[in-house]
């Protein structure tokens, strides 16, 4: 089901968003997907920046990856470093600043005013960099790729301009919430793009996610990625596969059986997702290992340039 007005969006048209939100259950991918995306933007020659929300560390692979790709810039965001950057923003004032809140913590202050203002922030970051200008008036960055929390807190965070327009109907706060909602529910500035894994609760989540941006979300939902599919045949074969008491045959055999057990339920799983849902798909292989693989990232690599670069054959 697409929502009335907003056009779907498909891989050719996904860059032309300037602002990329990534989401998916807990541990489906949503990291690495954004730095492949962001990847693939730079490549195109985009200046890109790469927004982590509420992530604490980092991965040595990412920092050496994107270290090849001078245009993709990172940075990390919480709701406490947001309330001071913007309040320095305001006040224009260290000093200023210092004397008024030396005796409170940011968070504290954010909670006893609403407790919807601190996801209010993140998306006030958000806003900041996808209107920042260079000293020649132009974008500073083509994409943002704003890498999300889990579904869940990712849909409260997204919901969290409507909620605070119902608290404050005017002032300084109405107005900035405005402005933030308005570029959310820009559908050719903004996308929301789903990871998961061909797993029954991982899918299921999906489907709800996309279903409540259907029903009360009016963000345009783009693609969505199906990471760790395990995509290729592997049968063992030797002249002592089934001879009695060869106990390496007989593990083999298990871990075979294991092995093709996943992948047809992986498949299942992902047929029964297209036929509910018409959301544009793209399968991620399965690379043993992940990260920790030297090949990891040249197999994404490989997949994501089959997505966005390899040109389709008439």
């Amino acid at each position: 089901m697409n929502i009335t007005g907003i056009p779907k969006i498909n891989f050719d048209s996904l860059f032309s968003h300037q602002v990329i939100f990534v989401s998916g259950k807990g541990g489906t991918g949503k990291t690495t997907l954004s730095i492949f995306l962001a990847q693939a933007a730079a490549q195109r020659g985009k200046k890109v920046l790469v927004c982590h929300m509420n992530r604490l560390s980092t991965d040595p692979w990412e920092d050496k990856f994107l270290g090849r790709y001078p245009k993709i810039s990172r940075i990390f965001i919480d709701s406490a470093h947001c309330f001071r950057e913007y309040m320095l923003m305001k006040l224009k004032s260290e000093k200023l600043y210092s004397l008024i809140f030396e005796n409170f913590s940011a968070p504290n202050v954010i909670r006893n005013a609403a407790p919807a203002l601190k996801e209010l922030l993140l998306l006030g970051k958000v806003y900041y960099e996808a209107t920042r200008r260079t000293m020649l008036f132009t974008q500073r960055w083509d994409n943002i790729i704003v890498d999300m929390p889990s579904t869940g807190n990712a849909i409260a965070i997204l919901n969290i301009p409507e909620i605070v327009l119902n608290i404050f109907s005017a002032g300084i706060i109405a107005w900035e919430t405005i402005k933030i909602k308005n570029l959310i529910n820009d559908h050719k500035r903004s996308v929301l793009v789903l990871v998961t894994i061909p797993e029954y609760m991982a899918m299921q989540e999906t489907r709800n996610f996309i279903s409540h941006v259907n029903d009360k979300l009016k963000i345009s939902l783009g693609p969505v990625f199906i990471n760790r599919v395990p995509s290729y045949e592997w049968v063992p074969s030797g002249p002592d596969l089934n001879s009695p008491g060869g106990l390496i045959s007989h593990e083999l055999r298990q871990f075979a059986d294991f092995y093709r057990s996943r992948r047809d339920g992986a498949r299942e799983q992902i047929n029964e997702f297209n036929q509910r849902s018409d959301k544009l798909i793209c399968e991620i292989p399965l690379v043993s290992g992940a990260s920790l693989n030297p090949e990891f990232t040249g197999a994404i690599e490989q997949r994501m340039n089959e997505i966005f670069f390899v040109k389709k054959k008439p």
